[in-house]
């Protein structure tokens, strides 16, 4: 799939308000993000999800995806690819939504059903479901709800009931790894897990 549907917000220009789906689904598309630098490289700069770069205690709510195909060679999430902290903004939360079966969530490195990356903020993930086969290679972390987090992350109400495809570091049903504070409460997985699984 060479042709993508652009995403919202990039490392010049992150998304950092409020924005509610209504419940509207977001279908057959594929988000392929090959951006690149000044340089040419790209790497550094890629993150695939409905929502790329996301900071500045946005709220992100009632988002539906199905059909759709999200790939990056650094991170991805179904919804959000990377939550950053921005200022002295430390929070975002993403609330009611669902990435349904038929949709397939690769990067290379952290990969998340919902979220991709949650870099030193306060990830509130609430309320979300996921039924997507979601997938990484090389050093990744990989999830059914969140692929890696640094900071602090809550996840309330939440399930799973999608495959993990793993080769070579890290993956769970609910969350790939988590470094900072991690809150968990009334979610719940039945997944299969595919691929050579070290951790999970």
């Amino acid at each position: 799939m060479e042709s993508s549907t652009p995403n919202i917000g990039d490392n010049r220009h992150w998304f950092e308000g409020n924005f509610d789906g209504a419940g509207y689904i977001i279908s057959s598309v594929s988000i392929n993000d090959k951006s690149k630098d000044q340089f040419g490289y790209s790497a550094a700069f890629q993150r695939g999800g409905v929502f790329n770069f996301v900071g500045g205690n946005a709220i992100i709510k009632n988002v539906n995806i199905n059909g759709c195909f999200i790939y990056s060679d650094n991170t991805a999430g179904g919804i959000v690819g990377n939550t950053f902290k921005r200022g002295d903004s430390l929070e975002v939360t993403i609330e009611n939504c669902k990435v349904k079966s038929g949709v397939d969530v690769y990067a290379y490195n952290e990969s998340g059903g919902i979220l991709g990356y949650a870099k030193d903020t306060t990830a509130n993930i609430r309320g979300c479901e996921c039924a997507a086969d979601v997938s990484g290679s090389g050093e990744t972390d990989v999830g059914g709800i969140l692929g890696y987090s640094t900071g602090s992350a809550n996840i309330s109400d939440c399930y799973f009931t999608g495959s993990i495809y793993l080769n070579g570091f890290r993956g769970g049903a609910l969350i790939g790894a988590s470094y900072g504070n991690l809150s968990v409460s009334n979610c719940y997985y039945n997944s299969a897990f595919k691929g050579n699984v070290i951790n999970r």
